[in-house]
C-alpha cells in the first residue's frame, strides 16, 4: 500500500487544499482511492469547494492518462 498527501494553494477560494492518493496492489489487482480536503472561512456549511473540485479533477485527469498509456 502506498499513500501520498499532496496540497496546494487555491486562489478560487484563498485556501490551502489537500489531495490523499492510496494504492492498494493485490497480485494483478489495483484500487486507488483519492480524497481531498480543504480549509473554510464558513460557520455552518462549506463555501468554497471549487479548489478541491478542481484538484480532485486534475487527479483523475492524470490516473486517465496513466491508464491509457
Amino acid at each position: 500500500m502506498i499513500v501520498r498527501a499532496y496540497e496546494r494553494y487555491s486562489m478560487t477560494g484563498s485556501n490551502r487544499v489537500s489531495l490523499s492518493v492510496s494504492i492498494l496492489a493485490v497480485g494483478d489487482r489495483m484500487e486507488v482511492s483519492l480524497t481531498t480536503s480543504g480549509g473554510s472561512e464558513a460557520v455552518f456549511f462549506k463555501l468554497n469547494i471549487f479548489g478541491e473540485q478542481a484538484f480532485m479533477d486534475r487527479a483523475i485527469e492524470a490516473l486517465d492518462a496513466f491508464d491509457a498509456g
